[in-house]
């Protein structure tokens, strides 16, 4: 008898220590999967934010107006129309024309004939206030102008 009430509440402490043990357990669980969450919405902004870019760059280039030679290399346009879009008001885009130089090679065309003037485009998504993430996206365009 007198064991029996040495071990009195005994049980009560084991227990308690398991439910301290679960609970620190499952508020770690809970941290991790809150962080695991912003991973995956930070990574779907990032996304979200490259097919803007993306799709800046695709109206523009879609946009012959944009593209003028001048037969002079540096900045030629940084306001881009693209007509009808209203959904590019936080990208900021730029076309660099480059040198007139001859055609690549594998295009089919006669380098008698036709020369080539490189473009490159940049478009730069940010709207980091809104929450909406930022992405910058560059593409080259080579535009074949017929020799004079």
């Amino acid at each position: 008898m007198k064991g029996l009430q040495q071990q009195r509440g005994a049980a009560l402490l084991v227990a308690l220590s398991f439910l301290v043990v679960i609970t620190l357990i499952s508020i770690s669980a809970m941290r991790s999967s809150t962080t695991e969450l912003r991973l995956a919405s930070n990574n779907e902004e990032q996304m979200a934010a490259a097919q803007v870019a993306q799709a800046a760059v695709d109206a523009a280039v879609n946009e012959a107006d944009n593209f003028v030679v001048t037969g002079t290399s540096g900045t030629v346009n940084t306001s881009i129309t693209i007509s009808g879009v209203t959904e590019f008001t936080n990208t900021t885009m730029e076309v660099t024309e480059g040198d007139t130089t001859l055609p690549p090679r594998g295009l089919g065309v006669s380098a008698d004939k036709f020369q080539a003037t490189m473009f490159d485009i940049e478009a730069d998504y940010d709207n980091v206030a809104a929450g909406r993430g930022q992405a910058g996206v560059g593409q080259g365009l080579v535009l074949l102008v017929p020799k004079s």
